[in-house]
């Protein structure tokens, strides 16, 4: 809390959107005050138990043995992986440190939309779009025409997470895995809900294989993303060795493979994000796209 309790706000309630982990961490603080008692006893006694969530727990770094607990792992290369760096999950109480089951996460949505957990009126606004796509905690978007409430988990040391209800066809799907790829979950949500619509999927093609070492000597080096990047100006530094494309990331000096998909088109392994460079008329790369909208200029 002290970390962040005396900044000013960002914007004003209701202006825009924006994901916050301090936020979250806030609403637990008010919880915990409101209640008296401990945020996880609290969603253990209110959420957990009377839903029947048996295999959920809060996380808060005391050292509890939590039985069959899968370990994340982060990719490295093209193949290879490793263990995540600990983190002690009891700093992020409220915006994470929650260790579930897809079977549990199920119970909860049906325990939600069933009203077991809100009254008709709150659950209402929850799904209301307020800001731009979002609800409260809930992106609201479309996919083939179903409407779909996703709660996006993202990424935390090692695990990706993600949860989606698509109210016309009554179908939630559930996601979670222990590997660290971030958006990989979005491209198999969208396969998932093209097959249970009868519509079929086309596999995404990619090749690991060494790329030609005059177009590796355009790519390579180090580019900027704008303030609208979730780091932002962040930067992206790419180099070659034995004529593969990694991406060099410094904090942690890891090298993570660029999968090939087309000529100026590569996947960024550990994100699944794809990757397009630009290249001016005279053929030199300027700058490339990651995600299908944040763009990033070549600076060296």
């Amino acid at each position: 809390m002290d970390l962040f309790k005396d900044k000013p706000l960002v914007f004003q309630p209701g202006e825009k959107s924006s994901y916050s982990n301090p936020n979250y961490i806030l609403l637990a603080f008010l919880v915990e005050k409101i209640s008296g008692m401990t945020f996880g006893k609290f969603i253990e006694k209110n959420i957990f138990e009377p839903l029947g969530m048996s295999n959920t727990v809060l996380n808060t770094g005391n050292n509890n043995l939590i039985m069959n607990r899968a370990d994340g792992y982060e990719v490295v290369g093209f193949h290879e992986l490793e263990n995540t760096e600990y983190a002690n999950p009891s700093i992020a109480v409220g915006a994470s440190s929650i260790y579930t089951t897809p079977t549990d996460l199920n119970k909860w949505m049906n325990g939600l939309l069933s009203g077991k957990v809100l009254n008709s009126e709150s659950l209402e606004s929850m799904f209301k779009k307020h800001v731009a796509s979002w609800g409260y905690g809930w992106v609201l978007s479309e996919y083939l025409g179903s409407r779909m409430y996703t709660l996006g988990g993202w990424s935390n040391h090692g695990f990706v997470s993600d949860l989606t209800h698509i109210p016309d066809l009554n179908m939630t799907i559930v996601m979670l895995s222990n590997i660290e790829i971030i958006t990989i979950k979005e491209e198999m949500e969208s396969n998932i809900i093209s097959i249970v619509l009868g519509k079929g999927f086309t596999p995404f093609n990619y090749e690991v294989k060494p790329i030609d070492l005059e177009l590796a000597e355009k790519l390579v080096g180090t580019y900027k993303f704008g303030e609208d990047f979730y780091n932002p100006g962040g930067t992206m530094t790419l180099v070659e060795k034995d004529g593969y494309l990694y991406e060099y990331q410094g904090m942690t000096d890891r090298l993570v493979g660029m999968l090939r998909a087309d000529d100026l088109e590569f996947i960024h392994r550990s994100s699944w994000g794809r990757v397009k460079f630009r290249k001016d008329d005279n053929g030199k790369i300027t700058g490339l796209q990651i995600y299908g909208y944040f763009e990033a200029e070549k600076v060296k």
